[in-house]
């Protein structure tokens, strides 16, 4: 199968993926807040759950990946999908509830995303770019994909005959594929990555600088992550506390994924002319933006949906940027390893930021929004001051390597 084919195939897999996961409650919860006389705080823990599943094993899991087994990493992670989804569609109570998540934390420590983008980089390390772009092309659309079918779905069946549709479509659709689309196993051996028009070798930034660049790279995507998961989740309430109507709410926060997929649009025609250095930047700097029209033209849906548009441009492509940067700094051979480290604050982040902007909430929408600023700020000065010291950090080593 043609190299192309393989990043769509696999990025329709990691869409069934998240939809079958991460997007559950969304559609569900309701259903089965009420079928289990659960609380929302408890059904929705489940994403919370499996956050923090993904921060507590992503290290030995990307050393697993670094030794060439993203092929095992996936089946495994699509079997749990399956025993996850049966745990939850035959819950009784609270313990099916609970373990069925333990499963699908499982399913998205060892399958969504940062598994696919190691075997991508694995396969083709000169086309990692490109490839990983279109993936997160794919990916992007998760959410416009994953609701309305849920949502369709629920006007012809329960929730727990959904749940078993979607463990049935693991085995039928995600196994069949991840087998044949990856190879068995992948080489270990490191030749050279193409990163844009650098030299850099395959491992990366010099060994002293690797505990700098990893403070600045996990303190950013931390920082990102308090509001980066919470956003999605209150952007329709914060527009609505702002005075817009509820209508015109949801047709602004529809377009936050469209708004990802534009930005990485972008990012493909800019191809080898751009690094990903400079995306990261760009990316970096359009979140305190998008904050403006919030702050001073807040409660229309206008600035509402000034700020999806540039929000979500942003996030698209520091979503890029998060993924492809590491492969810079410190080399294909030890990526995974290296990614799994650096994933632990964020996701920790990430499973606290709909708590946070739940309480910021009780305080008024301006509270949230001046957060937001403020965290948004808070990033953007370590992106940049990682871009401009691991960029002279590698240009000094690439002038040393040039004078011997």
């Amino acid at each position: 199968m043609r190299f192309p084919l393989v990043v769509i195939l696999l990025g329709v897999m990691q869409v069934i993926g998240w939809a079958t996961s991460f997007y559950l409650p969304a559609t569900l919860g309701e259903a089965i807040a009420a079928d289990l006389r659960l609380s929302n705080e408890v059904v929705y823990g489940g994403m919370t759950m499996m956050v923090l599943i993904v921060a507590a094993t992503a290290p030995v899991v990307g050393k697993f990946l670094d030794r060439g087994y993203a092929r095992p990493a996936l089946i495994a992670a699509t079997l749990a999908a399956c025993v996850g989804l049966l745990l939850i569609g035959s819950a009784q109570g609270i313990g099916g509830y609970v373990a069925g998540w333990v499963f699908l934390g499982i399913t998205c420590t060892l399958g969504l995303s940062g598994t696919v983008n190691v075997a991508l980089i694995r396969m083709a390390p000169e086309r990692a770019r490109s490839a990983i772009t279109w993936l997160s092309l794919v990916t992007g659309l998760s959410s416009t994909v994953a609701l309305p079918v849920t949502a369709s779905l629920l006007t012809v069946m329960d929730w727990r005959h959904i749940c078993y549709v979607f463990a049935a479509a693991q085995i039928v659709l995600c196994l069949p594929a991840y087998w044949w689309v990856l190879p068995a196993s992948e080489p270990v051996a490191v030749s050279g990555v193409a990163m844009h028009a650098t030299t850099q070798q395959a491992e990366g930034i010099p060994e002293f600088a690797r505990r700098r660049v990893f403070i600045l790279f996990s303190a950013a995507f931390a920082l990102n992550g308090l509001i980066a998961w919470g956003i999605p989740v209150h952007m329709i309430r914060l527009f609505e506390a702002q005075g817009v109507t509820p209508h015109y709410a949801v047709l602004a926060a529809s377009f936050f994924g469209a708004s990802q997929v534009v930005s990485r649009i972008i990012d493909i025609l800019r191809g080898r002319r751009s690094s990903i250095v400079s995306t990261a930047v760009i990316g970096v700097v359009l979140l305190p933006l998008s904050v403006l029209p919030l702050l001073f033209a807040g409660g229309t849906f206008t600035a509402s949906l000034m700020f999806v548009m540039i929000y979500g441009g942003g996030v698209g492509l520091l979503s890029i940027a998060r993924t492809l940067w590491p492969l810079l700094l410190y080399g294909r051979s030890s990526y995974a390893t290296w990614v799994g480290r650096l994933s632990v604050p964020m996701q920790i982040a990430n499973a606290a930021s709909p708590v946070i902007l739940a309480s910021l909430g009780r305080a008024g929408p301006t509270v949230i929004v001046l957060f937001i600023l403020v965290t948004t700020l808070a990033t953007a000065t370590c992106i940049i001051t990682l871009a401009r010291y691991s960029t002279r950090v590698m240009a000094a080593a690439e002038s040393s390597a040039g004078n011997r």
